[in-house]
């Protein structure tokens, strides 16, 4: 994976996440009023710089663990 792709990648995935969730969290505790899509966009530019730099740091972790849990699966497991 290049350098750009490792960067590009968690930010896209962060970006995406974060819209999902912080529109559910909205909705759930303040329901669909006039003002639901500007309570949500509010929510999200604030989610959103967190999920960047969350998953920036986190990805790297995640494909290690992610890599030491397949080489212990059995053969079978993993699909091969």
């Amino acid at each position: 994976m290049s350098r750009l792709e490792s960067l590009l990648y968690p930010a896209i995935m962060a970006g995406m996440m974060s819209f999902v969730m912080s529109g559910i969290i909205t909705a759930l505790n303040l329901g669909f009023t006039a003002s639901y899509l500007s309570d949500w966009m509010g929510a999200w530019s604030v989610s959103l710089p967190i999920a960047l730099g969350g998953t920036i740091v986190a990805a790297p972790v995640a494909a290690k663990v992610t890599k030491a849990l397949v080489s212990v699966l059995p053969r079978r497991q993993r699909g091969a």
